[in-house]
Formats: C-alpha cells, structure tokens, sequence
C-alpha cells in the first residue's frame, strides 16, 4: 500500500504528518496518532515561546521601542493564528503592567479582527477575568470587550456598575456599553457626570459622545466649567456628535472665549469637524485676528478655516505679518522663503511657490537655493505639474538621485511614474 500523508490541523495551524509504515506498507493508526500529537505539541511550545519573546519586548522602554515596532509585534502574533489565543490570554491573567496588559488586549483584538478566534470566543474567554482583583487587568478586559462588540458582553459589564467604588473599573464599564451600543446605560453616565471622580466623569463624556444623543448636550456643556482640565477636554470632543442641538454650538463658540489657551485650540478642532460655517466661521476669525493670543494657535485656526471651511480669512490675516516684513525690504530672501513655507504649512501651494520662487532668484547662497528647489518641487508636485517638480529636483544638489526623498509624501506621484521612479530607487513595471 502507498505510503499515506495525512493533513492534520492543530491549534489552527496546518501541518503534515509523514506517519512510520507497518510491515504491509500501511501506517498504523497508533503511529498516527502519536505523530500527530508529538506535533502538536511542538507546535504549541514554539508559540507558547513566540508569545514569551513578545512579552519581554512589551516590557521593554526606550526610543527603540517604538509604536511602530510594537504594533509589528502584535501582527506577528496575531499571524500565528488561533493557537497563539491561549497562551495570550494565560498571560493576559498573570499580567499587572497597564502597558503590557494593553498591548496583549490590542493583539487579541487584532487576532479577531483577522478571523483568528471569534468575538463570542474571545468574550467567554475574558470573562472570568471580570471577578479578578487586579482593577487594572479588569478594566482592560472591559475595554477589549466593549471593542469586540459582542451581545452576550453587556449582561456582565451592566452587573459591573453596581459598585462605583472600584473607580477605573466602574469608568471602563460604562465606556465600554455605550461602545456596545446599550442604550440603558444612558441614566448611569448622565449620573456619573456629576461623581467625584473625574476618571468615571471623563468616562460618563466619552460614552454620551458614543450614544451621540443631542439632547445630552445640555448636560455636557455644564463640565466645560469643571475644575479638571481633562473633563473639559472630554467635553469639548462630547459635544461633537451632538452638534444639532444649538447649546452644543453655544458652549463651543463660548470657550472660543477663553483664557486657557488649549480649551480653545480644541474648541476650534471640534468646531472644524461640525463644520457649520454659517454659525462658526465668524468667531474662529475673530480668535485668528486676537493678537493677545499665541502666534502658533492663531496659525492652528486660521488653517481650521482654510481646510475645513474653504474660508482664506485667517490666511490673509496673518500673511500681513509677512507682507509687512517684506515690503520693508523687498530683496530679503529669507522672508520670501518663511512666507512660503508659511503657506505650504495650510497649503496654499501656488502662493508658496510664488514666494520660493522669489526666494530662489535672491539668494546668494546655492546651498539655500538647492534646499529651496527641493521645497519648491514640492508644490508643483503638489499642483500636478510633475515636470516641472522634476526639473526643480534636478537643479537641486540631487541631482537625479532622489532615494532621499523615496519617502517624502509630496512625491508619491512622481515615484509611480515610470519615467521617475528609478530615481527614487523604486522599480515600476
């Protein structure tokens, strides 16, 4: 008889098994079945292993650890498919690092996502970790469920909210059913805008922004008042699903009004996301034209209303500055230069080539000018002129190598085209 190769799947991952053949040619179903678990278990070792080497990596801190290397790490496991669940969510229980806690919650999140254990799988498997001690590792568990969107999740979150004194948990749970979708939590977040804690008030604005109910406006606007500064921030992003209800816009355009800088900085993003510009284009240019105010947050409006309102207001506003600069001496190339990148920064491409260009012309120093090319390419490419961004990087010290720019955003186009794209070092077919 032929010898037979049985395919076998374990722990989610496929492998095959060239079982030993008896005296007739055929494998005896005892040599199977102990060849099968022997692989088995070497397979289940060498995740358990990966999963060990991860873990001292999510322990680990300084400027190698990057978030990029991290979340690198994470879909490696979660390309392990379903066996790495065990061994992570064993670690999940042993865990008392909010950080590492964290980045095995977003694994096992990721690992779902890629159809690795389903959400229902995954919640049962979390549930028992609710009835532990540690409120860090609870309230993580909170969060990954709230994310994993699963029905049976709400019944255990809802029994957590009968004890507020267990504050991070309390705080997670209430997140965490708006984020399900369950409407009857409403009462006990209106109720937790007025606790102690500012962690469960900051919770209580989070979930009403998830419901995005617009009557709870009124509501919200009270903590705009609120002595802690991070339950104002959390108000002001609050507000923003709840933009048709009129005291939403009168509690943003009143903090506009204020004399902490960064409440109206984050006034006037949420502003820009509501984007209603017949009701708030005219008090963000009245904070771009406050010259008591920061520079930088006058910058921060004025580009609110250029890209989110099509508006040039605040950009001519505070072109003057420039303006002035150079009509008291014309010939000054590094003013041209800075009003160009001035409005590359909103960007007003065109008018920011205008002033490279001027730039170009008056300065003196070709390492300037070169610097000065590179910018000015930019914008053409920018504009779609590819061409003419080409012949700017030429006359640049570049040259026609480009690999320094291979991952420069503004020169995507020009990578893909053949005729360009080697000089980036990408090959195109």
């Amino acid at each position: 008889m032929n010898s037979i190769r049985i395919v076998l799947l374990a722990l989610g991952v496929g492998f095959v098994v060239q079982p030993a053949l008896g005296q007739d040619g055929s494998p005896s179903i005892e040599t199977i079945r102990k060849e099968a678990e022997a692989e088995v278990a070497r397979r289940t070792r060498a995740i358990e292993a990966r999963v060990r080497s991860a873990l001292v990596l999510f322990r680990q801190k300084g400027i190698l650890v990057t978030e990029d290397r991290l979340a690198e790490e994470r879909s490696a496991l979660a390309e392990l498919g379903p066996g790495a669940i065990p061994p992570l969510v064993a670690a999940f229980r042993k865990e008392s690092s909010t950080g590492v806690l964290d980045q095995i919650g977003r694994t096992l999140l990721e690992a779902c996502e890629k159809g690795c254990v389903s959400p229902e799988k995954l919640s049962e498997e979390l549930f028992p970790i609710l009835l532990d001690k540690n409120d860090k590792r609870v309230a993580t568990a909170i969060v990954l469920l709230g994310h994993l969107n699963s029905e049976s999740a709400r019944a255990p979150l809802m029994a957590l909210l009968s004890d507020s004194s267990r504050t991070e948990v309390y705080a997670a749970a209430l997140t965490a059913l708006a984020r399900l979708g369950d409407t009857s939590v409403h009462e006990a977040l209106i109720a937790g805008l007025t606790s102690t804690s500012a962690q469960i008030r900051i919770a209580a604005l989070e979930g009403l922004a998830l419901l995005g109910r617009p009557q709870d406006a009124k509501e919200v606007v009270k903590l705009l008042q609120d002595s802690n500064a991070k339950v104002v921030i959390s108000a002001l992003h609050a507000l923003a699903p709840m933009a048709s209800n009129i005291a939403a816009m009168k509690g943003l355009h009143g903090m506009l009004k204020s004399e902490n800088d960064e409440f109206v900085r984050i006034a006037a993003q949420v502003l820009g996301q509501i984007r209603n510009k017949s009701l708030s284009a005219a008090p963000l240019r009245r904070v771009v034209a406050d010259g008591k105010r920061p520079w930088e947050l006058r910058v921060d409006v004025a580009k609110i209303l250029f890209k989110n309102f099509d508006d040039r207001t605040g950009l001519n506003e505070l072109s003057k500055v420039f303006r002035n600069q150079i009509a008291r001496n014309a010939r000054n190339a590094q003013a041209q230069a800075a009003f160009g990148d001035f409005l590359a920064s909103f960007p007003s491409w065109a008018d920011a080539a205008r002033r490279y260009e001027a730039a170009i012309n008056l300065s003196k120093n070709k390492a300037v000018r070169s610097n000065l090319r590179i910018r000015l390419a930019r914008c053409y490419a920018a504009l779609g002129k590819n061409s003419k961004a080409a012949t700017q990087l030429e006359r640049s010290n570049l040259g026609k190598d480009w690999s320094s720019l291979a991952d420069d955003p503004a020169f995507e186009t020009l990578r893909k085209s053949r005729k360009y794209g080697p000089r980036f070092g990408t090959k195109n077919d």
